[in-house]
């Protein structure tokens, strides 16, 4: 059987390849996209290379409406652990609040596994959901974000039997990452105001978002941080882990987006434009 998997450029997005494939002990190619630029490449593999497939995954990404009619067969399977807003009449939906899309197909398909496959599961899961419990969880997302695309194509090479010390390496990678991160707090303006009476910050960033965002709620003590990426006009909502304010809903409403109660994401809009013109400049 071949199958063919479009999953997140993420963390989560990588392991979920490596557990499908390990699930199905089949033939697996994959494709990366994010919520940006899904929609174009697509289109264009639908028409060229849909039909040489007898699966088609859709792993943790936005599936705007445009293009949702393209997706609605039977061959096609729709994975995310976020809401999955459009109804199919042929393709299969698998959903359910969990950590990370990885633990999804866990639940859903799993079969036995090893020790150190766990573990690497465990860890994009702990570090989807931000419960940061697990001491590398954060450095192996570090090691991630340092590839060049394909990055989820080289992170199978290096973990499709699981996780392993890092080697000098990435050692130096997760270094260099932490650095640019460190940089970039440093260097960008934040932005706070108040929303459902609770103190927002927020940015501008064109990657490490999540991170990002977890530091300026430590930074300014506040309830929800809101990243924003101008290069793919994307919105990124996470609450602080002592708030029960639900983010998805404000992602919705702000962004046209989705997600959890603790993150959520969309795309810049109208009514989130002039929402961020409330928005103060910290001092």
């Amino acid at each position: 059987m071949k199958v063919f998997a479009w999953v997140n450029s993420s963390l989560d997005g990588a392991c979920s390849a490596i557990a499908l494939k390990n699930i199905l002990k089949c033939e697996l190619t994959t494709g990366e996209a994010n919520s940006h630029d899904f929609p174009g490449l697509l289109k264009g593999w639908v028409i060229d290379n849909f039909s040489s497939y007898d699966k088609v995954f859709i792993i943790g990404l936005i599936i705007p409406d445009k293009i949702s009619q393209l997706l609605d067969n039977e061959r096609v399977i729709i994975v995310d652990n976020y809401n999955i807003k459009q109804e199919y009449k042929h393709a299969k939906t698998i959903f359910a609040e969990k950590s990370s899309c990885t633990e999804v197909l866990l639940d859903k398909l799993s079969r036995q596994c090893s020790d150190e496959l766990q573990l690497l599961y465990n860890m994009a899961g702990d570090y989807c959901s931000n419960a940061l419990s697990i001491s590398n969880s954060i450095k192996l997302n570090a090691v991630f974000m340092g590839y060049n695309r394909p990055k989820v194509d080289k992170f199978i090479k290096r973990y499709e039997h699981g996780f392993s010390e890092f080697d000098a390496h990435e050692k130096n990678s997760i270094k260099l990452y932490f650095n640019r991160l460190k940089e970039a707090v440093t260097d960008t303006e934040f932005f706070t105001g108040v929303i459902k009476d609770s103190k927002v910050v927020s940015c501008f960033a064109n990657h490490a978002m999540n991170d990002i965002a977890n530091l300026a709620l430590k930074k300014y003590s506040a309830e929800v941080a809101i990243v924003v990426n101008l290069e793919t006009r994307t919105v990124l909502f996470r609450r602080s882990k002592n708030n029960n304010i639900k983010v998805n809903i404000l992602a919705e409403k702000l962004c046209s987006g989705s997600g959890r109660d603790d993150v959520a994401a969309g795309s810049i809009t109208d009514t989130f434009l002039a929402f961020s013109k409330t928005l103060c400049q910290c001092m």
